[in-house]
């Protein structure tokens, strides 16, 4: 018996399913697994296999197939759980085949360094590399509290400190608050303090976008929320 093995696309609406011819897509597999990043709006496709075992990483925007490669992927396997983690913002791999092993996959990491006191800046270095070139926003917010992210609006009152908006999509923002990763998909960005004695104890919340007009949402990838509180 040889098995056929497909590498088609297709989308089912409800009603119908839709063949979506494309010119790259993910080669031909069984046993792969998929999961959807409802946040970025991306199905992420991992593994499987016709005659040996991929470890390739594919995400589809609803448009077109991209393959990514990250750093550091799981070994290559077939029949493995995916999920996507909403709370964390990143896709959870277990097992498959012969292993037992557990693997993150997340698009965009934001790290948070030095003072977080009232009246000094909070400075934060990001790093998306495959977001490499592309245009960023960060986003602050106070209170108990993650970011309330959309990807198509972000809102974040009631603090004062950055408010963006759908409204032409994605406009520059104050100063230091956006800008274009470097050639490494690193840049650094800094959230001012106010000088505010009532404003200690409080815990900030900090979360970036990259940009992406073609994409249907306008956001490529966003980050995790990092948390720091005033002192």
């Amino acid at each position: 018996l040889n098995p056929a093995y497909f590498g088609d696309t297709w989308e089912w609406d409800g009603s119908n399913w839709k063949q979506r011819i494309q010119t790259d897509n993910p080669p031909a597999r069984a046993g792969h697994a998929l999961a959807y990043d409802a946040v970025r709006q991306h199905v992420v496709l991992f593994g499987g296999g016709a005659f040996a075992a991929l470890n390739d990483t594919w995400e589809w925007d609803g448009r077109i197939w991209i393959q990514h490669t990250p750093a550091t992927s799981p070994p290559g396997r077939t029949v493995h759980a995916l999920v996507y983690d909403a709370a964390r913002r990143r896709i959870v791999l277990f097992g498959g085949g012969r292993f037992n092993d557990t693997w993150e996959y997340a698009t965009t990491i934001l790290v948070t360094s030095g003072s977080s006191r009232i009246g000094s800046s909070q400075s934060l270095v990001l790093t998306a590399a495959r977001d490499a070139g592309r245009p960023f926003l960060v986003g602050s917010s106070l209170g108990i509290g993650p970011i309330p992210v959309d990807t198509r609006r972000i809102d974040l009152s009631p603090d004062d400190l950055l408010r963006v908006s759908s409204g032409g999509l994605w406009p520059s923002v104050f100063s230091g608050y956006h800008g274009v990763l470097d050639g490494k998909g690193q840049a650094t960005a800094s959230i001012h303090i106010p000088n505010n004695p009532v404003l200690i104890g409080t815990r900030i919340h900090t979360a970036f976008v990259t940009l992406d007009p073609a994409s249907p949402s306008g956001v490529r990838s966003i980050s995790n929320t990092e948390t720091f509180t005033i002192t």
